[in-house]
């Protein structure tokens, strides 16, 4: 009698190979689509990319990108004509960073000593910005130049990093005992 689950195995892999086949032929497919709406709207764009949305192979979306935007669009194949009728205008805003040049650099480091039972995990900031250039306007309004490290979001990625590597550690020392 063959085996039941070595033949679901079996239908499962079959089925699985058919669904990648699928989604290369329609990336295929939804590129030219994609390419031919860019163009039909006189979107100039240096680089697009396309994928399905998740968990399914019948609604993509695609994404360009311009000099001053980012083109965002959805096509899907039940749609009447092959094609993007809107793209969604995502602007760069590069004005938002005038006045922010400079070179900014910061270093994190995390290291843990088993050996030491005061202080067995050593972590460490540092940050340092050179002169922006630019003009300040001195109304607090930017161009301030300081450490990449020195915003809250940053300590707050920071920390959570800290965290992870004190979970990580933890693990291994209750995994050892």
């Amino acid at each position: 009698m063959p085996d039941p689950q070595n033949g679901h195995a079996v239908i499962l892999k079959d089925l699985t190979k058919r669904f990648g086949s699928f989604t290369a032929v329609n990336k295929l497919r939804v590129d030219a689509i994609f390419e031919k709406s860019l163009e039909a709207k006189n979107i100039a764009y240096t680089r697009f990319t396309a994928s399905p949305t998740i968990l399914n192979n019948i609604l993509w979306q695609g994404m360009a990108e311009g000099d001053t935007a980012f083109y965002h669009g959805y096509y899907s194949f039940f749609d009447a004509e092959p094609r993007i009728d809107s793209f969604t205008v995502i602007p760069k805003n590069h004005h938002l960073l005038a006045g922010m040049e400079g070179s900014y650099a910061a270093t994190v480091s995390f290291s843990h000593n088993d050996a030491s039972t005061t202080t067995p995990f050593s972590f460490n900031v540092a940050g340092t910005a050179t002169t922006v250039t630019g003009s300040g306007s001195g109304d607090g309004s930017g161009g301030g130049g300081g450490c990449a490290a020195g915003s809250s979001s940053s300590l707050v990625g920071l920390l959570f990093l800290f965290l992870l590597g004190v979970a990580a550690v933890t693990r291994r020392r209750n995994a050892r005992a």
